[in-house]
């Protein structure tokens, strides 16, 4: 297999996480392969498009006037202004009538219990076009083998090259034995869990691909279309032996019920807390918020799950909270060993329509690394696996180096650290073409930089408090330069006193949604 990889911090860490390698290793590619045009009568299909080029780069369904359902791995941390849909857009280089372009107020991605390839899109006003119903796991004991699906997109229609449609395409694929599927990816180090489902022919011929991620794939239940999967990835696309991997709708179904109400009632503001190196303690405040139209008073908080989490309520046991107020909570973190971790906080409430709100804590604890670089403050440092990233001694100043090889496609680096300053590191990539470092900083992407020339300084302004900034480094090539890529970080500080904000100091940086639509055209490709 000669993968395209996925670039971006989620697919890094579910390669870190072993129990989803499945979805973390190629860049996504979704089309619809041997199909035909869709007719102008799905309203409820989206298409996502970026705020700065108005391209398409993913598909999303409609399923509740102020809410989409779409793939987690479409967007990572854009912001959400940077994204808007298009509800009633049949052919994309057209205004179709009906059409109506909304904005998006926040994504959320299944990251706790259960996790997977999965996101909701909570739009910033209605749109009144018909909704799909969603399968539940009644609906989903009924379906026969090969009972026949219905997938659509602006994706790829072709299996080795690129030919993307302006108009809508459909096509169909029948439910695959999940057994075998499961055999086909194991076979190539892919698990197949009970967060997908997978359909096509065994013969391959007609399926998904790159642009069609996050669209819907549709069951006919008795005449009502009924979304059972979302479009998340594939080995190639149409390919003999290797099913379309689809997003099982039905395992989510509770889930995005609570986060519906969660958006009208008592919600929270963060789950996701990314990473976190060994024995490192993370502090977070935390917010609840009344979003109803009627006075609730928190009862009692309890937490459960992996240990190492702990919270402090007292300011929100027994709360009132008027409606649009919030009281705050305090999240420690700190984990002996490495891992995914989990917690589950269950609010009470005298909400009598939902008495108890449900809030999943994620992160990934990875190896902490004795490395002694860093200035003018204590930097607390982590790699996702032991001996990535070793420490030289580069022009007289000690680096950080990683490089990438046949058995090894990314390298990832973590520094923790308190304060208020100007946060800056000079770096540098030897080899390669394509973007090969991406920088995150408190979970949202900073920028993406190339290889070549010297040790370049960038420089970035933060406000009191807990900071994670990390790096991964991703080999884009699929090896045809022959080249290992490695990576150099050196001169990481802190200063307190600089006051002026710098976010380029002279590097090659490309940030994310211009690339939007390059990263994102489509189902994960495996291969």
């Amino acid at each position: 297999m000669s993968p395209q990889r996925v670039l971006t911090l989620s697919a890094t860490l579910g390669l870190i996480a072993l129990s989803h390698n499945a979805i973390a290793i190629d860049p996504v590619t979704s089309r619809i392969i041997g199909g035909d045009q869709s007719p102008n009568g799905y309203p409820w299909m989206l298409s996502m498009q970026s705020q700065d080029e108005g391209d398409h780069f993913c598909g999303a369904s409609l399923i509740a006037e102020r809410w989409a359902l779409s793939a987690a791995h479409c967007i990572e941390d854009e912001p959400a202004d940077s994204v808007f849909v298009v509800a009633g857009d049949f052919d994309l280089n057209k205004q179709d009538a009906g059409q109506q372009r909304v904005g998006v107020k926040r994504f959320v991605h299944a990251v706790g219990e259960p996790y997977g390839d999965l996101m909701l899109l909570e739009l910033k006003e209605s749109i009144k076009h018909p909704t799909l119903p969603l399968a539940d796991e009644d609906a989903m004991a009924t379906l026969a083998p090969n009972t026949p699906f219905k997938v659509m997109g602006w994706g790829n229609m072709s299996a080795d090259g690129f030919d993307y449609p302006e108009r809508l395409q459909q096509t169909e694929v029948p439910f695959y034995d999940q057994a075998d599927c499961a055999s086909a990816y194991n076979a190539i180090g892919i698990d197949i869990d009970n967060t997908m489902m997978c359909a096509g022919y065994p013969l391959g011929g007609k399926d998904t691909c790159d642009g069609d991620s996050g669209g819907p794939m549709l069951w006919n239940n008795n005449g009502v279309l009924t979304q059972v999967g979302v479009v998340s990835f594939g080995e190639g696309c149409a390919q003999p032996g290797f099913p379309g991997v689809y997003a099982r709708v039905a395992t989510f179904n509770e889930w995005i019920k609570e986060q519906m109400a969660q958006a009208e009632g008592l919600s929270i503001s963060q789950t996701d807390f990314k990473l976190i190196s060994a024995d490192y303690k993370m502090q977070r405040p935390l917010t609840l918020t009344n979003n109803s139209k009627q006075d609730m008073v928190v009862q009692g908080l309890a937490l459960t799950g992996d240990s190492g989490y702990q919270i402090d309520a007292a300011s929100c046991d027994n709360a009132l909270l008027k409606p649009g107020a919030s009281c705050t909570l305090n999240l420690t973190a700190q984990f002996a060993e490495t891992g995914r971790k989990t917690a589950t906080l269950t609010a009470s409430s005298t909400d009598s329509s939902h008495p108890n709100w449900i809030y999943v804590f994620s992160v990934q604890a990875i190896n902490k690394a004795d490395f002694t670089l860093g200035q003018n403050t204590e930097f607390a440092w982590g790699q996702a696996a032991d001996g990535e990233w070793t420490q030289r001694v580069d022009g007289g100043k000690k680096s950080l180096s990683a490089e990438l090889g046949v058995d090894k496609d990314n390298a990832v680096l973590l520094t923790q650290f308190s304060g208020k300053g100007v946060f800056s590191f000079e770096w540098k990539i030897d080899n390669g073409e394509a973007d090969d470092l991406y920088l995150y900083i408190d979970g949202k992407r900073i920028f993406d930089a190339k290889a070549g020339g010297e040790f370049k300084k960038f420089k970035y302004k933060l406000g009191e408090g807990q900071h994670s900034v990390y790096w991964v480094l991703q080999d884009n090539s699929d090896g045809v330069d022959g080249k290992f890529k490695r990576a150099h970080v050196r001169s990481v500080a802190l200063n307190a006193k600089a006051e002026k904000k710098d976010n380029g100091g002279g590097g090659a940086f490309g940030f994310l949604l211009p690339v939007l639509g390059l990263l994102w055209l489509a189902r994960r490709r495996l291969g």
